[in-house]
């Protein structure tokens, strides 16, 4: 089987004919970076050598690192000698921090050599004669300081991360040590490896609209300033615009108030930095030792960290910690006698029960739910009863008790009025019935709640719950055979997952892409 560059009659036949012979393939991957990221291009030369010594060798399948270091001397712009480099590959890797770089010419259309390499390469996307299949973009994360005083050049790369997030059509990750990059690195390559395929055209365009980070930002840091800029933040992320919602959090955390890093740890570990959310979360509880905190007062707030802290070790598969962590956060809430402190140990408690469900533990989980609806019942909390209701009906499903789970389902959703928040809490609700559906012999039924439960958790820009109505869809195709739709969503819900970090739910979408595979070969 060759590629473009072992075969030099390629350009006069179709790129997608391969041709099965006893030699490697060789699969060429460029690296677009500005300047400053030594490491990181480095990093990347040690994973393909990494993946090539564990898999690629003995699968008779190689990456090849391609960047602008092999470019040798000669006679022409120098950018436009790189550009041929770029036409050459199948793959292009971009990794850019806070520099954007300069125009490669005084005439020159684009802002950077970066930023023209990936033009090319998107041009490159849309050419079935070209060899480019796909381009994976990280983005190293700044720190909160240098995002709330954007200089020009870090300017420039907010702007592109924006352009980016309004295209929908080019995802993205953000990552804050190498050792996550890594992680990402070698994800990609086993994707790309796995679905190496014939390639199918892709036309993309990313638009360019001016960023409004700045428009009615406080200039002071007076508490009205901070609350003003943590509601603008959380508006910013709840329409999508991630960039803009980062720099906005960066401005109403600087002056380290407790309820905005609060939110904004919430906000890394959406957007899939699980381990700074951890230490933002850290942070937090750092501050009750410094100067004057009354651990009786602050007792909801440490309940609320200690849970978010378990919620992201339960998706990072660490399962004993994240019950150790709820088990204190349950502790926490309990310093105090009131709304508050209940509330926040019902949220604790109903964590426990998915925290104890994936331990296997499942008659605690399903006691540690009832125990979370009890206490927000007692609260007239309508959107956490909903939510409590929800996980005791997907374990009564499992367990087989399907009337008693649709009840729970229908009380929760009668008592949904369909705004923020509770449309992600229908989404839940839709995806248990559509599993009920199944269960009870029903593949339309189920189709038509899992189809729904997708749309509303898109509109939302939920990534989780995108991912696990993905999954579920491949299920449910795969159950009927419809192999091409099946391998579409367990894709999708692998690329979603892999952009969060979350293992449990990568895992799952690779198994399900097996278990597709060995239909399709049987």
């Amino acid at each position: 089987r060759l590629n473009s560059s072992q075969d030099p009659t390629c350009q006069q036949r179709p790129w997608s004919l391969h041709l099965v012979t006893s030699e490697s393939t060789h699969v060429r991957i460029f690296l677009a970076s500005p300047g400053g990221l030594d490491e990181e291009r480095e990093l990347f030369r040690e994973s393909i050598d990494k993946f090539n010594n564990e898999f690629g060798f003995e699968a008779g399948f190689t990456f090849v690192a391609v960047g602008w270091e092999q470019l040798p001397s000669g006679v022409g712009r120098p950018q436009g000698r790189i550009n041929e480099k770029v036409r050459t590959a199948d793959y292009m890797v971009a990794v850019i921090w806070d520099r954007w770089g300069t125009a490669t010419s005084k005439d020159a259309t684009f802002s950077s050599g970066t930023q023209e390499e990936i033009a090319v390469a998107i041009e490159c996307l849309s050419d079935s004669h070209a060899p480019m299949r796909d381009i994976a973009i990280y983005f190293r994360a700044v720190n909160e300081r240098q995002l709330a005083d954007a200089g020009p050049q870090l300017g420039q790369v907010l702007q592109f991360k924006q352009d980016l997030e309004m295209s929908k059509q080019v995802l993205y990750n953000t990552f804050d040590k190498t050792n996550e990059l890594e992680q990402l690195l070698a994800r990609q390559l086993r994707s790309w490896h796995q679905n190496f395929s014939d390639k199918i055209p892709r036309e993309i365009r990313i638009p360019h609209l001016p960023r409004s980070s700045a428009d009615n930002t406080p200039d002071s840091t007076s508490d009205q300033a901070v609350i003003q800029q943590l509601a603008r933040a959380q508006e910013l992320e709840s329409k999508g615009l991630v960039t803009e919602a980062e720099v906005a959090y960066a401005t109403a955390i600087a002056t380290d108030d407790r309820t905005s890093l609060i939110a904004y740890a919430k906000f890394l570990r959406r957007t899939g930095r699980l381990e700074r959310a951890l230490e933002t979360n850290e942070r937090i509880l750092r501050l009750e030792t410094l100067g004057d905190v009354d651990l009786t007062s602050a007792a909801v707030e440490r309940s609320t960290v200690l849970a978010n802290m378990a919620v992201i070790q339960r998706k990072q598969r660490k399962l004993e910690e994240s019950r150790r962590c709820l088990e204190e956060a349950i502790k926490a809430a309990r310093v105090r006698d009131d709304n508050e402190a209940q509330a926040a140990e019902a949220y604790a408690q109903d964590n426990l029960g998915l925290t104890l469900k994936q331990l296997g533990h499942v008659s605690a989980a399903l006691s540690k739910h009832e125990t979370a609806l009890d206490l927000r019942q007692q609260l007239g909390d309508v959107l956490g009863v909903a939510k409590s209701r929800i996980n005791i009906a997907r374990i009564l499903r499992e367990q087989g008790e399907l009337a008693k789970a649709r009840e729970h389902l229908e009380n929760a959703i009668a008592t949904l009025e369909g705004s923020g928040d509770e449309i992600r809490t229908l989404a839940n609700a839709l995806s248990t019935l559509g599993e009920i559906a199944l269960a009870e012999s029903d593949p339309e039924g189920a189709r038509q709640q899992f189809e729904m439960c997708l749309d509303l958790n898109d509109e939302l820009g939920h990534s989780d719950g995108t991912a696990i109505a993905c999954g579920q869809l491949a299920d449910l195709h795969l159950s009927v055979d419809e192999l091409e739709e099946a391998r579409g969503y367990a894709e999708r819900c692998l690329r979603i997952n892999n952009k969060s970090g979350n293992l449990a739910g990568i895992d799952i979408a690779l198994q399900k892409l097996k278990d597709i595979d060995s239909v399709e070969i049987c």
